[in-house]
C-alpha cells in the first residue's frame, strides 16, 4: 500500500536524512502550527492589556464621580456619547446626561464604596463592548424628596447591569454609550421597588 510522503517522512528514524521533496510537507505542517500559536498568544496579550486599560478608564470615571469633578467626568466620555436606562427609557444626548451627572453629584454627597466585575469584553479595532455588574454606595441628600422629606439624609445603596460601548481615541479609551438596568436598590437598608427617577440611581456611572 503507497503511503502519503508526510506519513513516510515522519516515520523515519532519528538521524536518518529526510529526502527534499520529503522535507516539504514538514516545514509546511511547523509553519502552519507557529503561526497559530503565534496568534492565539498575540489575542490572549491584547486582550488582557485591553482590559487592563478599561480598569483604568471605569476608574478614572469613578474617581471623578467621587470628587464630584463633572468636567473630568466628561472628559471621559465622548462627543456623541448617548445613555439609556431600562430598555425602554428615553435615550438621553451628552448635554442630557451631563445635566443629570450634576444632579446625581449635587446629592450623592459621600461615595465611599463603588466596585465594577467586568464579565465580559469584546474588543476590536479600537471599539470595545463591555458587560459588566457595578455597585455603589452613599450618603445622599435627598433634595428633591423622592425618599421622604426634602433635604433628608438616607444611604442608598445599587447594583447594577451595563452595557457599555467604549471608544479608543488617540490612547484613552472613552466612553461612547452606556445601558443600564438597575437590578436592586436599598434607602437606610430598605428594599424598594424600581420606579426611582434615574437621577436619584447611581447608574449612570
Amino acid at each position: 500500500m503507497n503511503r502519503h510522503p508526510l506519513w513516510t517522512a515522519l516515520r523515519k528514524r532519528p538521524g536518518m536524512t529526510l529526502k527534499p521533496r520529503n522535507r516539504i510537507p514538514v516545514i509546511i505542517l511547523i509553519g502552519i502550527v507557529a503561526i497559530a500559536t503565534l496568534c492565539i498568544v498575540s489575542a490572549i496579550v491584547m486582550n488582557g492589556s485591553t482590559e487592563r486599560e478599561l480598569r483604568v478608564a471605569y476608574k478614572q470615571l469613578d474617581d471623578s464621580m467621587r470628587t464630584h469633578d463633572l468636567a473630568a467626568f466628561m472628559a471621559g466620555l465622548t462627543a456623541d456619547y448617548t445613555e439609556q436606562r431600562t430598555m425602554t427609557a428615553k435615550i438621553k444626548s451628552r448635554s442630557e446626561s451631563e445635566s443629570n451627572y450634576r444632579l446625581i453629584m449635587a446629592d450623592w454627597n459621600d461615595l465611599h464604596d463603588q466596585h465594577v466585575d467586568i464579565y465580559r469584553i469584546s474588543a476590536r479595532n479600537g471599539s470595545a463592548t463591555v458587560i459588566a455588574e457595578r455597585t455603589a454606595a452613599a450618603t445622599v441628600t435627598d433634595h428633591r424628596g423622592t425618599f421622604g422629606k426634602k433635604g433628608q439624609t438616607h444611604v442608598v445603596r445599587t447594583t447594577t447591569m451595563e452595557v457599555d460601548a467604549w471608544q479608543k481615541h488617540s490612547g484613552r479609551w472613552l466612553l461612547r454609550n452606556r445601558s443600564v438596568t438597575t437590578i436592586k436598590m436599598t434607602v437606610d437598608n430598605s428594599r424598594i421597588l424600581f420606579g426611582i427617577p434615574d437621577e436619584h440611581s447611581h447608574e449612570q456611572n
